[in-house]
């Protein structure tokens, strides 16, 4: 699926307005109140294992969100990661661009510099 540079600025904007609010200093090992961050801010967006092709369980899903913030720090490019889930997990754009956003906001805040550069700021 190819994602114009249009449509790619308005994923970044999804992103970046799915982080806002969701920072949380991130230790080097996932605890259970960044996990629970993730599938609130999920769920608040009406995303859950059920809903997303392929989700065997919270596990898995908990560790997709990790795998993202592992991707982010060698790829430096969420857009990069949303189209990932796009043609290799048969997600929406708008359940990957939900599941990226939440996954910064709760796992990796430190990748938000990503996000400015990417939408060109």
């Amino acid at each position: 699926m190819a994602i114009s540079p249009y449509n790619a600025a308005a994923l970044i904007g999804g992103i970046a307005a799915l982080v806002v609010g969701l920072s949380v200093a991130a230790p080097a090992h996932a605890d259970d109140t960044q996990d629970q961050i993730f599938l609130t801010s999920l769920g608040t967006r009406g995303i859950s294992c059920s809903s997303l092709p392929g989700c065997q369980g919270n596990d898995q899903l908990l560790g997709l969100g990790q795998a993202l913030c592992t991707d982010l720090s060698k790829t430096l490019d969420p857009v990069l990661e949303v189209r990932s889930l796009i043609a290799n997990q048969y997600f929406s754009k708008d359940q990957a661009t939900v599941v990226v956003g939440s996954a910064i906001g709760a796992y990796c805040p430190e990748h938000l510099p990503a996000l400015d550069r990417a939408a060109g700021h």
